[in-house]
């Protein structure tokens, strides 16, 4: 059975012996206009500048079969390998064109 915890409960009796109200008290504090929670009192993970969006995407079976099996993460791992496969690609790119100057360049003298 489950332990419960002291939530909600006070650790003083005595109105003297109450915490300070500081502002970081405030701004933890849930804020409501009437019934309307305004602001929640989490302040919670940050909003992230560059947030996942949600796709629908069709994979083959046995790439989700191998990728499930690997546990608790696996789509985090489809999307790394997804973006290692972009910078190699951006690489060989990359270098592709840098062939491709030095044999204008060879052409030229």
């Amino acid at each position: 059975m489950p332990v419960k915890r002291n939530v909600g409960q006070q650790s003083w009796t005595d109105a003297d012996d109450a915490p300070e109200l500081t502002d970081a008290y405030f701004k933890r504090a849930a804020v409501y206009d009437g019934e309307t929670l305004t602001r929640s009192g989490k302040l919670g993970r940050p909003r992230s500048v560059a947030p996942k969006r949600l796709v629908s995407l069709r994979i083959d079976p046995a790439v989700l079969t191998s990728f499930r099996a690997t546990g608790a993460g696996w789509q985090t791992r489809i999307s790394a390998v997804l973006k290692n496969h972009l910078i190699r690609l951006r690489r060989k790119k990359a270098a592709a064109r840098v062939t491709s100057l030095r044999a204008q360049r060879k052409k030229r003298t």
